[in-house]
């Protein structure tokens, strides 16, 4: 049995409040490449598996509705440049989005046809940003039952 600990990531927070990081098991710490928390909503780290090509893994934490625009607008804009940046050949890019991201339509083919709700204006912004990162909502392309649905 493996008694090595567990790899803890995650935002130095004096206030012990918001923040985002990880929980690395020991079976993977040797392949933990590198990591990077540019902001207490927003942490990313890199995996390179042994002979295989780099997987990133982003997690973020978006602001709540009591946020102000410029406020929304610096962080969309600091994760936008963060998955830009990253090098990898395989992104997950996971998180609290605080949206709602509706279902597809013709001008977001990225989101799939099993969302629930109305996309609101933070669904918008995030499906603009996944049209230009070239990623999917993945969340929304298969059928959940009903008690195993989340926004």
């Amino acid at each position: 049995m493996d008694t090595a600990p567990f790899l803890q990531i995650h935002c130095q927070n004096t206030q012990n409040v918001s923040g985002v990081g990880y929980v690395v098991h020991p079976s993977v710490v040797h392949l933990v490449d590198s990591y990077e928390i540019p902001s207490p909503c927003l942490a990313k780290f890199r995996l390179q598996p042994r002979l295989r090509k780099k997987i990133s893994i982003i997690n973020w934490y978006s602001p709540t509705g009591v946020a102000n625009e410029s406020e929304l607008d610096a962080f969309h804009n600091e994760l936008g440049k963060v998955m830009q940046n990253e090098k990898s050949s395989y992104k997950l890019v996971v998180g609290d989005l605080n949206t709602r991201m509706g279902t597809m339509d013709e001008k977001h083919y990225r989101i799939g046809k099993f969302g629930l709700g109305d996309r609101n204006e933070g669904g918008e912004c995030l499906a603009a940003l996944l049209s230009t990162a070239c990623l999917f909502h993945e969340n929304a392309f298969f059928v959940k039952k009903e008690n195993r649905r989340w926004t």
